[in-house]
């Protein structure tokens, strides 16, 4: 019978992995309402459309300035591929529970890859607080899944203390991570981001200087 903190970990593991499932279809397509990213569907207009789908705490004045952008030809191509690696992440996230399940040696680190993920999320979207509170609440969710399952494993296993330690040390980086750009983001929001202060970009071609199929960026 599975332990509390066994449960906990499941519990996380697949909520985040569902969370990621669902993130790849709205990267891919559109939902009614002509939501989500439409990847597969609408060519390098999905360049502005997708960031405006997965970034929830955009303004509308951003959102704006991305959708009005024309992108370059093949721009949306590596949407495609963000959409896949979403969903291979939460299917993983989600099949990473087995080994918990069967209480193996080695279960927690099934758990690194989504957490490792996540922090590619967080360094790029929720630093600049821009994933709003459900995206910012994987980060907290994935975390406390792979902690969970270092206790889980101790329990087990009464793993080596050093082990031990530096399994637990892991998941509590992003967590101090996530509570100091929590804190930051309502002291100051405007400090340490890495967007810096330039206004929106705005695209422009000019006729002889670009290959067919590209965009010039120019900033006022």
């Amino acid at each position: 019978m599975s332990d509390a903190v066994t449960i906990i970990a499941i519990i996380c593991y697949v909520e985040w992995g569902l969370i990621h499932i669902a993130a790849a279809a709205c990267t891919w397509t559109s939902f009614p309402g002509g939501t989500g990213g439409s990847a597969c569907f609408k060519g390098s207009a999905a360049g502005g459309l997708v960031p405006t789908a997965l970034m929830k705490a955009l303004t509308p004045e951003e959102q704006e300035a991305l959708t009005s952008t024309k992108y370059a030809n093949y721009s949306h191509r590596i949407y495609i591929q963000h959409g896949w690696n979403l969903g291979t992440a939460g299917v993983w996230s989600i099949l990473s529970i087995v080994p918990l399940l069967y209480k193996t040696r080695l279960a927690w680190w099934f758990g690194l890859n989504q957490y490792l993920f996540d922090w590619g999320y967080f360094i790029g979207i929720d630093w600049v607080g821009k994933g709003g509170p459900m995206g910012q609440a994987q980060t907290f969710i994935v975390s406390a899944g792979l902690l969970c399952s270092a206790l889980s494993v101790n329990n087990a296993h009464d793993v080596p203390e050093m082990e031990l330690f530096l399994t637990i040390l892991t998941p509590c980086l992003l967590i101090a991570a996530g509570l100091f750009c929590m804190i930051r983001e309502r002291t100051c929001p405007t400090c340490m981001d890495c967007s810096g202060p330039e206004p929106l970009a705005e695209s422009t071609t000019e006729p002889g200087k670009d290959q067919p199929g590209s965009v010039a960026l120019t900033v006022n």
